[in-house]
């Protein structure tokens, strides 16, 4: 029979990000010192402005772009699949049950987006003794921080709010197209920078940025509540 490959994006539209600071222009004789500054400092800045925007809802697809919580691009955390069902239910669960609630769609996700107050929180779990657990699914890295919850890559990023999480195909769920890579630019404000001897230097990026499906954005709005409706009563 036919067949067909249909990417579906809600908007690829191109948007410039930019972060600015400031130096005196006698900090420019040590350039290396600039450059190392612009190369940690500046692109963190930067990378944590796109950060807003992308895992947030505050964008308007004009001026700044449609995040992946803007309503209609996600879908809601089913808090009624196997509610009542599960014991003492914790925040591993309510993440394992976005997970399956993605199966039920015929989805595939494979990246968990916490907050890092909910990852310590799970990496703190013990039982009723008080003991530290190890639970099924759950694996560490090298450096005993949590890195895969049932499968999922676990991204953490504190533009998510706590006590939520994000469920998403890192493949499919956004796509960035880089129209302009990251450059800098430097130049003084005419009406105090050149009398004062200050430098502003942007760092700049053009991105193009689209929204996948909304059912491989799976977004839980409160673990805590999502945690109740599962325990068993």
């Amino acid at each position: 029979g036919d067949s067909s490959y249909l990417f579906s994006t809600k908007e690829f539209k191109v948007f410039d990000f930019a972060v600015k600071f400031r130096v005196h222009q006698n900090t420019l004789d040590d350039v290396d010192n600039v450059m190392s500054r612009i190369e940690t400092i500046g692109v963190d800045r930067l990378m944590s402005k796109i950060d807003y925007y992308v895992l947030g809802s505050a964008g308007d697809n004009s001026a700044t772009p449609y995040g992946i919580l803007n309503a209609g691009y996600f879908t809601a955390y089913d808090t009624t699949l196997r509610a009542g069902e599960v014991v003492t239910a914790n925040i591993v669960n309510v993440i394992k049950n976005g997970v399956l609630q993605a199966r039920k769609l015929n989805r595939s996700v494979d990246t968990v987006l916490l907050n890092s107050s909910d990852a310590a929180e799970i990496e703190d779990l013990k039982d009723a003794n008080s003991n530290t657990v190890a639970l099924a699914g759950i694996r560490l890295d090298a450096t005993g921080k949590l890195a895969y919850i049932y499968g999922l890559r676990v991204l953490i990023n504190d533009k998510v709010t706590t006590n939520t999480f994000v469920l998403c195909n890192y493949a499919e769920s956004i796509q960035f197209g880089i129209r302009e890579d990251m450059g800098v630019r430097m130049g003084y404000d005419q009406t105090t920078d050149f009398s004062k001897k200050i430098v502003t230097i942007q760092i700049e990026a053009r991105l193009a940025i689209g929204i996948g499906h909304a059912e491989t954005i799976i977004y839980c709005s409160n673990i805590a509540a999502a945690a109740t409706a599962l325990s068993v009563v």
